[in-house]
Formats: structure tokens, sequence, C-alpha cells
């Protein structure tokens, strides 16, 4: 199969060799009958078209040019190699320039389509005498740049492991695997061979019994523990690769009866993993169906594996595409896989070029070395294991094979900003994030082994326990005040590896100098990626889920999640706990309009309410109520002096029985980061003195001071210490889906019956139809007036 180059090229070459051979042994006809063509100056191409000819000629010339001639005669061949000159139409010839241009394009462009992986090179107009002929070199320089571009696209064949049930594929039940330190619960064994990939989506467990395999550019050995697995159209998909058989087999034995010849092959497990995760889909509309592949695979597929929720893709689809690791971020992983000291490593780059992306790949990468990993978030907007607008130092022992909003977690120490941006409050951001880091320093780094066995039944003790390495995630934002807030960031971590993105256009290396043109007092390590990953222009994960989409997403899913409780919480909330608490299912059957919530009476459970960001400085008291209701606050727990209750006069000097005033003091600042650290996030779903219905919404409210609240923190962890008695509010509101009720969305009538069985005139801060007050018709937008120039 040949391209339209190569088709053009061997068809040039083809006339050449004619016409050489034609002048040295005319023809007698070419002697008797000799032609003049007439040769006009180069100077009337720019005022002349080659053919005025209308649309209907062209077209019925068109369909007659395989039996016409060409334009160029095998006796003329020379004329092609003049730039000055053009050739006028003579009585042989009958097919146009823009003809001959339809007639090289339509060679091969099925044959283009046929080719796996091959890109396709731009048009190129028809050749003529005016220009030159596309030599070698740039041929040459057209193929290595397809081939580069074919590299970096991903594979059409996702899976090249073909099961067949006894032979790769046997099916496990729970007293097969009595002997095995595994989940005793349904599996399906699979042994691949060395190179061999098999593509997976949905939920499953994953266990290595032996060999070693790779998935989303990490290598995972055996271990008994399973990795749970999320892989949904959101996100680029995970591809198991099977790398070597060398490493042992997992301490038990693999029953006989299934036949499984070792120890040859790569033997791994998938079982079930249950815990709702595809209910988000219900509550927020915009990512209905990326949990859904059923239709992407076959039958007999579905069948042979066994697995609710695991779907085996064979080719690559149209709305989904596949995680491939760029061979830039190859490189910079292997250089710290020699490390094993720990160190502090910072990802740094502008947005959507994969920075969280591949923090989350080195947190994986990290994590087979060491026991523990700690990961500094100072991303506002896309925050890996917290919800949006917060800073948070989490450690994680596991690693994390999924987007963000599967592994919701509480942090170990988090401050709230209240805000997707730092831009309105600079200094306390930094200030936060240096709180974090000297927490780091002083209880993480070097922690104690005993305290990393303790509430861990299974620890692998080949990996490094008495130090743990640090990720820094910075934001995106690389411009400007940005630029200047990621530069104090590295001031204050100091890091030993800096993971930079970059343009592949920029050459000169990364300028560490500050503003002063002083060089840093530490040398890191520098590793520059030039290739992030984006997905194809083609592919919808370009286009279709924009960032506020996944924060949206990912504060769902928190307000949805369930939690464990810790195993042994601290009397003392300023001691750092290095417990990590990963949501295990999501609760998606109620609403959050439908979900019992918390009763709380504020003037005996609340000591302080605060609002930051802009403008809420102008927040008089009296209206703090009409704030909270439907407020997504953080639940803050501080030991120090300054958040205690306010000095304010509670009896009404009339003499009434008013409600107690809501504890709040306008103006005043944010807690301190050194003495106060944020659990997560709760939402008030109403306040009984400002409620904006006459009945309530759910249950009735009892005292004029009740409030209620939803959230995902386990109780035990609210009373640790004095409490959590701290409700910050910030600029960050519930996204629209979260006041929906969308199991009336299921129903024939959409979303227009109302939320919770009121109608739509009597639900709270949401109006359907049109609005009122002046600005709230639709603006009109006249296109009939002209300017001054046009009359």
């Amino acid at each position: 199969m040949l391209s339209a180059i190569a088709a053009r090229k061997a068809a040039q070459a083809a006339a050449r060799t004619n016409a050489e051979s034609a002048l040295e042994s005319p023809t007698p006809a070419a002697e008797e009958h000799e032609e003049v063509e007439v040769v006009e100056p180069a100077s009337v191409v720019g005022k002349r078209k080659l053919t005025d000819r209308p649309s209907g000629t062209r077209r019925r010339e068109r369909q007659q040019k395989k039996k016409a001639k060409r334009y160029f005669l095998e006796d003329k061949a020379d004329f092609r190699t003049q730039q000055d000159v053009i050739i006028v139409k003579s009585d042989s010839d009958s097919v146009s320039n823009s003809d001959v241009s339809d007639e090289y394009t339509d060679i091969n462009l099925a044959d283009e389509d046929e080719l796996m992986g091959e890109v396709r090179a731009p048009p190129k107009r028809a050749w003529s005498p005016s220009m030159p002929v596309l030599d070698s070199s740039d041929e040459e320089s057209i193929i290595e740049e397809n081939e580069s571009l074919s590299q970096s696209l991903p594979p059409r064949s996702l899976s090249t492991f073909h099961p067949i049930r006894g032979q790769n594929l046997f099916y496990v039940s729970p007293n097969q695997l009595s002997s095995l330190k595994v989940p005793q619960k349904n599996g399906t064994i699979l042994k691949l061979s060395p190179e061999e990939t098999i593509c997976i989506a949905g939920t499953y467990m994953l266990t290595v019994l032996q060999g070693t395999i790779s998935i989303l550019g990490t290598l995972l050995t055996v271990s008994p523990k399973p990795h749970n697995i999320y892989a949904f159209k959101s996100s680029p998909l995970p591809v198991i690769t099977a790398v070597s058989s060398e490493s042992t087999l997992l301490q038990g034995t693999i029953p006989t009866e299934l036949g499984i010849s070792m120890p040859s092959g790569i033997v791994v497990m998938i079982q079930e993993l249950q815990t709702g995760v595809e209910g988000l889909g219900r509550v927020c509309k915009v990512f209905h169906g990326v949990f859904d592949f059923a239709r992407y695979e076959d039958q007999e597929d579905r069948q042979m594996l066994n697995v609710n929720g695991a779907y085996l893709l064979r080719n690559l689809g149209k709305d989904y595409e596949p995680y491939v690791l760029p061979t830039s971020w190859e490189k910079a992983l292997e250089n710290t896989s020699s490390t094993t000291a720990g160190g502090v490593y910072l990802v740094k780059g502008a947005k959507k070029s994969g920075k969280s992306t591949f923090a989350r790949t080195l947190l994986n990468h990290l994590l087979n070395r060491f026991e523990r990993v700690a990961y500094l978030e100072c991303d506002l907007g896309q925050s890996e294991f917290t919800p949006a607008g917060m800073v948070a130092l989490n450690i994680v022992n596991a690693p994390c094979f999924g987007p963000p909003f599967t592994h919701p977690t509480i942090p170990n120490a988090a401050h709230y900003i209240g805000a997707t941006s730092p831009r309105s409050s600079p200094s306390h951001y930094l200030s936060c994030i240096q709180a974090l880091f000297r927490s780091y320093e002083l209880d993480v780094q070097t922690p104690i082994v005993s305290n990393i066995f303790s509430g861990s039944d299974d620890v692998t003790t080949d990996r490094i326990l008495d130090t743990i390495p640090l990720v820094v995630n910075t934001m995106g934002w690389n411009k400007g005040l940005g630029a200047d807030l990621t530069r104090k960031i590295q001031d204050t971590v100091q890091p030993s590896h800096v993971f930079e993105f970059v343009s592949s256009q920029t050459t000169e290396n990364p300028d560490w100098r500050d503003e002063s043109n002083q060089p840093p007092t530490f040398e890191p390590q520098v590793h520059t990626l030039l290739d992030p990953i984006i997905p194809s222009p083609s592919n919808p994960l370009h286009t279709r889920y924009t960032a506020a989409d996944h924060r949206a997403l990912n504060i769902l899913s928190h307000l949805h999640a369930v939690l464990p409780s810790p195993s042994s919480p601290e009397s003392d909330p300023s001691i750092l706990s290095l417990e990590q608490l990963v949501a295990t299912s999501w609760r998606t059957s109620l609403s959050l309009c439908s979900q019992p919530p918390y009763a709380v009476d504020w003037t005996k459970a609340i000591d302080r309410i605060v609002l930051v960001g802009s403008g809420t400085e102008d927040v008089v008291p009296s209206e703090v109520g009409r704030v909270l209701n439907g407020a997504l606050v953080a639940v803050v727990t501080s030991w120090g002096d300054d958040m205690g209750p306010p000095e304010r006069d509670l009896i009404n000097p009339n003499g009434e029985d008013v409600p107690a005033p809501i504890p709040y003091n306008q103006g005043s600042s944010p807690p301190s980061p050194t003495s106060s650290t944020c659990l997560g996030l709760a939402l008030i779903r109403s306040l009984s003195h400002f409620s904006p219905l006459a009945v309530p919404l759910g249950p009735t409210l009892g005292t004029s001071t009740e409030l209620h609240l939803l959230t995902h923190i386990p109780p035990s962890l609210l009373h640790r210490g004095n409490g959590a008695r701290v409700f910050v509010k910030g600029e960050i509101e519930l996204p629209i889906w979260g006041m929906l009720d969308y199991s009336v969305g299921m129903r024939d009538d959409g979303w227009k019956s109302g939320v919770a069985g009121l109608e739509w005139s009597r639900v709270p801060y949401l109006r359907w139809g049109k609005g009122e007050g002046v600005g709230a018709d639709k603006r009109r937008v006249r296109r009939n007036l002209m300017r001054k120039g046009q009359m």
C-alpha cells in the first residue's frame, strides 16, 4: 500500500523515464508532427486563473478523467522543472489542474485508512510548473514526522490476551483459595505470557500471584494484598502488561486441580469489587454512562471473564482511550528508582499538562520501595485525595489506581482556603503550606517503626520503613502571582527532585534563580518532561469533561462516601496519625436531600463561624444565617485560644424570647494553621430560624437553634480532643447536581416534577423557569445595527 506522496512520486518518475527515452529515440510520429507550445511570463499567474470554466463543465470533465490524457505529455516533461513559465492548454489537454489534484487525491485514501496507526499527511496541491517537484529529502522529512506522531498515538489493539478456559483462564471458589492469604471470594485466575497485554475496564480487585506486571506506569510484584482498580471512560484506561515471571510464587499453593503449570508464566487473579461507585453517574448526570462498558464487550468475553463489573476490552473505542506512559516520564521515573533515602519530589507545570497524573504515577512508583509515602497537595482546584479548596498532607500506604473521585480520603492534616485559586489570600495559602511541611518534617519524615505497624495487619517488610518520602503537587497557575507562589513553595520544601513540564518548543533549562538573580541555596535534580499526556482531538475526553466537572464530581463523591473509623483515635488532635482513611463504599441510593442528617444545636456544638473569601467581610451578623443555608463548610478542629467562643450578649434587652445568635464575628480571621486542622467538608442543609421553607425540607426541625448537617467524616473524629467546633465557609458552593433528587429524574416526567416531592415553586435555592427582577430576562442581541462606515 502506497501513500499519496509515494504514488505521486512514482508517477513522476515513470513520466520522467519515458520522456528521457523519447528524447533519445524519438518516434516517427513525433518527428513529423511537432507541437508548438505557447509560453507566457510568470507574472501572468497572479492575474489569471488556470481555469474559468463553470462547475458543470468541471464536473463533466472529472467524470471523464480516466479516459482523458494528462495535461503534461511525455515529450514535454522538461517543462515541469521550469518555475518561470506556465503552460497554456493545447488541443490535446482535456483535464484541468484541479482534476489532476482530485485524481491524485483519490488514489490511496482507502489504503491509508487501512494502515494501523498511520498519520495521514496534510493534503498537498497538485504539481504545476510554478512549483518545484517534491524531492526525496522533503518526502523523508514528512515520513519521519508521521512516524514520530504515530509513536505518540495509543495502540488500536488493547488486549493481546485471548482467554481460553482451562489453558490460561481458570475459575476459583473461596474453598480453593483457603491456602492463600487472599480475599476468600469467587475469582478468575489469568495466566499471561511475557509482553502480553489485557485491558479490563470497570471495577475489580487485582492480585498478583506470580511474576511481575505493569499497570498505569507502576510495577506490581507478588503480594497477598489485592489492589482496587477503577477504570472508567472519564480517564485513561489501565492496560495490564505482563513483564516478567522471575519473581517467586505467592506463599501458599494454588489448587492442583486447576492445572496451572508452574513456574512459567505470570499469574494474576481478578475478583469482584462492590463499592457502589457506579451510582455517582446518577448523582452527577454529566458523567452518566462513563461507568458502563457492556456494549463494548463481546457476549462471549463477558461470560468468559465471569466477574461482575469487569469488562474485557479488545480494541480501542471511540469514547475511551488507554493510558500510555510517555518516554520522558519513563526516564524520569527510572532516575528515581535507585534512591533509598526518601527525599522531596516536587511536580510543577502548566494546567492540562498531565501534572496531577504524573504525581499519582510517581506516588505509586515510590510505594514499590517505601511502606508509606506522604503527599502534599497544593493544587486547590484539582485535588487528589481531598475536596477542592484545601491544602492537605496525606500519608498513603497503598497505590491509587483510579481517578481522584475514587479514593476520597480523610487528610492527616489540612487547612481550608475556601477557593479554587489562592488569588484572594496568597499569604494565608503560603502559611498553610509552610505549616503542613513543618508537620511533615517533625512527625512524618522519620517515623517510629512501631507506629507504622499499629493498625496494620499485613505489612510488607521488604519495603523501607524508617523514612517516608514526600511528593509535592503544585498548582497549574504558572504566570504572574502564581509563578511567585510556586517559587515560594520550592524555597519552603527545598525538593531533592523537581519534575517540570515544559513545552516542546522550549530548549533552555529551567531557571531556578529568584527575583534578585541569585542562585538557589539548594541544587535539586531537575527532570524535564517534554511530552504531556493530552487526549487526541477526536477523543471525547479532550473536550467532554472540564475541570469544573471533575471538581463537582469530586465534591459529590466525598459527600456520598462511606469512610471507616480510625482504629485508635488519638486524644490529642495535634498528634499526626500515620493511618490512611480511604472510602470503602459510596451510599448513592438516597440523594442528599433525602439522607438523614445530624441535628446540631449551634449554641452548644459550635464555637465559631468564619467566612473567608472575597466580599465575606461585608456580611453582617444578622444575615449570616442566610449565607449558611445550603452552604458547604469546612469542619475544623482547633486547639488554640484564638478560636474560642465570641464574647457576645445573648440576652435581648426587651426581654423577649428570641433565638440565640449564631457565633459569628464579622471580619474574623481564619483559624491559625499552626493550631488547627481541617477534617473535611459538611453540608448545612438548613437552619431552623433561617429556613426558607414554611415546611422545612426533611424532618421537622426541633428547637429554634438547631441546624441539620450532612458530612462524610466519621463520628469518632468529630469528638477527637476538644471536638470539631469551628465551621469555615468559603467561596465553593454545592454543585447543582447535589441539590436535585435524581430518583425523580428516572421517571417519565424528568426533572419537571420538583425535588423530594415538592413542586418547583417551593424548592429552596433553585428556580425553575423564568426569573424575576431587573436582568432576569434573556438578553436580546440585535444584529441589524450598522456602523457609520456601512451606511
